[in-house]
């Protein structure tokens, strides 16, 4: 309620001071061929209407503009305290305490600074979560923060009230690329470009999208190693493997030695999927290095190693196999799964005899009594 009797209280005086034009108010804006907007009644501006006495050169007629209407100021009066202004048109005079009040309210704003709002729309921009003071609502002020950077483009231009004053002020209305809008003065923009929190240039942007990029890659891959160090994989941790790859026999000891999260090369031209892969780097006992690509799946890569060597306990037949990728009636299904690997498909029957199991492997196939290899067939 207070700064709605301020505000009235400032209103009343500056109309009154107006009417009365002060005897010896000097014409401070003094130099001819200043250009000047009144401010548009487009969607982009609230229409308004000059505060200052602006007359008709002719007959003394009073003007009254909607909005949008450029002049220059051709000469200027100070012994009568006015100006000579030129709509391109027509001539008129406008009082010298009506420009200044008119430019205090962002009624008439200089040409110039219009030219230059005017060019920043439609530009995309780039919001660091450096931005701190932006309103949701150019009205009611409401302040929030970005929390993470954002692509969005400059829309529009409006004019609203200062918060806490009669003065106005110009805003930009700027859309977030991912949807929802806000409202900033046309100042703090221009501080936030000066600072580099907000960013412009295009280069710049897709720069600061890929630091973005970056940083958020970083942060999910210290996440995943965090998680993978609850499985005891972690780096510079032995582990043993628990199936055979091309170059390595399983149950072989590895150490890690990198853990990265690397962006998948896209299937085709036209897949447009944003994948990402887990990707282990590892020693053998060799020195030679191993790597292991995966989907980010923590709970499938935490299947695929021991974290010791379970294999102390098998015979030295068993591990002998192994180590050459070899079977022999009598194996385990571990051992089995150690020496080939995963099956591709598995047939299983259950009776009173017990439990019977077919393994598929590409040209093999293998059967289990009891989980023991009772024979096989190539």
């Amino acid at each position: 309620m207070k700064n709605v009797f301020s505000f009235v209280f400032i209103f009343l005086f500056i109309n009154s001071f107006l009417a009365n034009c002060v005897e010896g108010y000097e014409c401070r804006i003094n130099e001819v061929g200043n250009s000047y907007v009144i401010v548009d009644g487009s969607n982009v501006f609230m229409s308004q209407k000059v505060y200052g006495s602006v007359f008709d050169s002719g007959n003394g007629d009073k003007i009254n503009f909607s909005g949008g209407e450029k002049f220059e100021i051709k000469q200027v009066d100070d012994a009568l305290r006015r100006y000579l202004v030129d709509f391109g048109n027509k001539t008129a005079f406008y009082s010298c305490s009506g420009l200044d009040m008119d430019l205090m309210f962002s009624n008439v704003v200089p040409k110039s600074k219009v030219e230059k709002i005017d060019k920043n729309i439609g530009k995309k921009v780039w919001l660091t979560n450096k931005v701190k003071i932006i309103y949701k609502d150019h009205d009611s002020k409401e302040l929030f923060s970005i929390n993470k950077p954002k692509e969005a483009s400059i829309e529009s231009r409006v004019l609203g009230y200062k918060e806490g004053s009669p003065y106005k002020e110009i805003y930009y209305k700027i859309l977030f690329s991912s949807g929802g809008f806000f409202y900033i003065s046309e100042e703090f923009y221009e501080r936030y470009v000066s600072s580099g929190d907000i960013i412009v240039d295009s280069l710049g942007i897709e720069k600061a999208k890929s630091e973005l990029d970056l940083q958020e890659l970083q942060k999910e891959k210290n996440d995943i190693i965090n998680k993978l160090k609850t499985y005891g994989i972690n780096i510079g941790e032995a582990l043993w493997t628990k199936y055979p790859e091309p170059e390595l026999p399983g149950l072989s000891k590895i150490k890690i030695k990198d853990i990265t999260l690397e962006r998948d090369t896209p299937k085709n031209y036209y897949d447009k999927t944003i994948r990402k892969k887990i990707v282990i780097f590892a020693i053998c006992e060799n020195n030679n290095e191993i790597k292991y690509e995966y989907d980010v799946d923590i709970e499938k890569i935490s299947q695929d190693f021991y974290r010791k060597n379970i294999g102390k306990g098998w015979s030295k037949r068993a591990l002998n196999a192994i180590n050459n990728k070899n079977i022999y009636i009598g194996m385990t299904k571990k051992q089995v799964l150690t020496s080939w690997g995963r099956p591709k498909d598995v047939n299983r029957m259950v009776g009173s005899w017990g439990v019977h199991e077919q393994w598929v492997y590409p040209g093999s196939y293998l059967y289990f009594e009891n989980g023991i290899l009772s024979s096989f067939q190539d």
